[in-house]
């Protein structure tokens, strides 16, 4: 079993017993029908909490399920409590409501069928990590990006993205970034933590800004041929439990996230974020970029209204 080191108590995600936790708690919401502010359902949850330890993942969880509950005041009161034990607040943005939206069940009809033709079946859809700018000079504001030339994904959205915030950019694979950076041909790159941490892009760029313009998100593929190769009781069971961990990996995404962050500050790395004020700003100025391109092409346009309604759903 392994320590939760934000506060040396077992990981939840790792015995029996905390899986047990979890279960309790998410049927408080989805087979107890309770009425908001249900005595019941606040004393189960905070039993559940007791056998937690507290732990700062379940503390989240409880956030949530107060607040579907309709209990703000406890929403909040967990989700500071999750906050103070080692959870970003953008966890509580961007974590949970995106694994929400990828469990939905038209994205990952979308999603996991989209290798199909290649010969691959998706089996598992989970959120990765925020999309962050890296850049060899500080981003400390919106209009330091203008005029910088920035490694994108061969996105029109992530194109189009980066023009808009005034940007020059430039698609290459990630493998490419590092010396690209180095000679000068990009100013910056978009991309995650954890990928900017593990190869080490602190020796030559050492200012990431948490933009949060966009999501990664992880999509789990296996080969069709031998996914037909099976008998149907097997095919079950790899759906089934591919399905299970893509939300169940949450944690040790979380723990993943915050081990690239102290990586990053201990090797001389920092973290930007952008005026509360600009970062709106931001947003406004990105916000029809998803429908503008989507429009261009009617197949693009049919997965971005799915993936749209699935977000009002999940909110």
């Amino acid at each position: 079993m392994r320590p939760n080191t934000s506060d040396s108590r077992p990981s939840w995600s790792c015995s029996r017993r905390f899986r047990l936790v979890r279960t309790r708690m998410s049927r408080s919401v989805m087979a107890w029908n309770v009425p908001p502010r249900s005595p019941k359902a606040a004393r189960s949850i905070a039993k559940a909490l007791a056998l937690a330890g507290n732990n700062s993942t379940v503390l989240m969880n409880a956030a949530e399920t107060f607040e579907d509950l309709g209990d703000h005041a406890a929403a909040l009161r967990y989700a500071r409590q999750g906050l103070s034990k080692g959870f970003s607040i953008d966890d509580l943005k961007t974590r949970y409501a995106l694994q929400h939206l990828a469990s939905d069940p038209q994205v990952q009809k979308l999603m996991l069928g989209l290798g199909a033709d290649k010969g691959l079946r998706g089996v598992g859809l989970l959120m990765g990590e925020p999309n962050q700018i890296i850049a060899k000079t500080a981003i400390r504001h919106l209009d330091d990006i203008k005029g910088k030339k920035v490694r994108i994904f061969a996105s029109d959205f992530q194109s189009t993205t980066f023009k808009r915030l005034g940007a020059t950019p430039v698609a290459m694979s990630l493998g490419d970034v590092l010396p690209a950076i180095q000679q000068g041909a990009i100013d910056g790159a978009t991309g995650g933590i954890e990928a900017f941490a593990g190869l080490h892009f602190y020796d030559t760029a050492k200012y990431i800004t948490t933009t949060h313009h966009a999501a990664i998100f992880l999509v789990v593929e296996v080969s069709r041929k031998w996914y037909d190769s099976l008998p149907a009781d097997l095919q079950e069971i790899v759906d089934r439990v591919a399905a299970r961990e893509a939300t169940a990996i949450n944690p040790q995404l979380d723990e993943l996230e915050k081990q690239a962050i102290k990586t990053w500050s201990n090797n001389g790395g920092e973290l930007i974020d952008l005026p509360a004020d600009e970062q709106i700003e931001m947003f406004k100025i990105l916000a029809s970029v998803g429908a503008d391109v989507a429009k261009t092409k009617p197949n693009v346009q049919a997965a971005y209204e799915t993936m749209t309604a699935a977000a009002q759903r999940a909110r």
